[in-house]
């Protein structure tokens, strides 16, 4: 939605409000991950322009406020989720990865908006932190025990994939794709798929080649279905 100008006048001062909030609260995994929520939001309407608060007595939303939610984010994001699995319990997985999935989230918008060279920059800077990485290989063991829905899991998985294709990464798509006939993997996938192509990265897909790679997918998956 279009904001008000008093909302984007707003912009700058709410992500020092967000931060603060997280870093006063850092062992608070609903705080971390409403947070990561509203930052990404904030960053969803892109950066203003220069001049565009003139007059409004308001600091501009610069790749400054951009970067400064998703450094917090990195800095206790991760602590947070390694805190909950150490509980190793059903309900402390279950919240770890609706932690990882907000930090995703809000990684996947700081990157959809950022500039280059910055864009590179945050790439890099997801990759390391493997965030998306850990929420693959968190959902695929939590599924083998029924901890996740279908529901659940095509959705938090189709998020971690679409920002592993932005990072150049969309073999872990493919890989998932070629593991098993099984409709949820098969789904999330091509979920995936159709959200990277959307956002324009449709050559990443042919690098790793998806078209094929999902016909094959679900041919297999049918052929399993028709099976007795």
């Amino acid at each position: 939605d279009e904001l008000t100008a008093e909302a984007g006048a707003s912009r700058a001062r709410a992500v020092s409000v967000l931060t603060a909030a997280m870093q006063r609260w850092p062992k608070e995994p609903s705080m971390l991950m409403h947070s990561c929520f509203a930052l990404c939001a904030l960053a969803s309407h892109g950066l203003d322009q220069p001049g565009s608060q003139a007059g409004s007595g308001a600091a501009e939303y610069t790749e400054q406020h951009l970067q400064a939610g998703l450094q917090v984010a990195y800095q206790l994001g991760p602590a947070a989720v390694e805190d909950l699995e150490r509980h190793n319990a059903v309900s402390s997985r279950s919240r770890a990865r609706f932690m990882r999935q907000e930090l995703i989230r809000l990684e996947t918008g700081t990157l959809r908006c950022a500039p280059e060279p910055l864009r590179q920059q945050l790439r890099a800077a997801s990759l390391r932190f493997g965030v998306a990485a850990s929420q693959c290989k968190a959902l695929l063991r939590d599924a083998e025990s029924n901890e996740v829905d279908h529901n659940t899991f095509c959705e938090q998985m189709s998020m971690a994939l679409v920002l592993l294709g932005l990072c150049g990464q969309a073999e872990h798509t493919a890989q998932l794709l070629q593991q098993a006939p099984w409709e949820p993997m098969v789904k999330s996938a091509a979920q995936a798929s159709v959200e990277l192509s959307r956002l324009g990265a449709q050559a990443e897909l042919e690098r790793v080649g998806m078209a094929r790679i999902i016909a094959a997918a679900l041919q297999e998956w049918q052929g399993a279905l028709g099976s007795p």
